[in-house]
C-alpha cells in the first residue's frame, strides 16, 4: 500500500496532467467563437440562414468544451480534497 506522501504525490501528478488539459479546451473555445464571428461577419442577411447550421454545431461544440473544462476543474478539486483528507 502506497505511504501517504505517495498518494499525495501521484494526487498532485494527476491534477497537473488534468490542468494541462484545460489550456487547449479554452483555446479551442476561443477559435471557435471567432469561427463563428468570422463567418457572420462575410455571410449577407439573405444567406445567413445557410451558415446557421454551422453556427449551431460550433456553438454546441463551445458549450461542450466549457462543460469539459467545468468537469476537470470538478474532478481536480474533488482528487485535491481526496487528498486533503488522507
Amino acid at each position: 500500500m502506497p505511504s501517504y506522501e505517495e498518494t499525495n504525490a501521484a494526487i498532485a501528478a494527476a491534477c497537473d496532467i488534468a490542468r494541462q488539459a484545460l489550456g487547449p479546451l479554452q483555446q479551442a473555445h476561443d477559435q471557435l467563437d471567432q469561427a463563428r464571428g468570422a463567418l457572420l461577419s462575410v455571410v449577407e442577411e439573405s444567406a445567413r440562414a445557410d451558415a446557421e447550421q454551422a453556427i449551431t454545431h460550433w456553438s454546441r461544440a463551445m458549450e461542450e468544451a466549457v462543460t469539459a473544462m467545468q468537469g476537470v476543474s470538478l474532478g481536480v478539486q474533488t482528487a485535491e480534497s481526496h487528498a486533503a483528507g488522507t
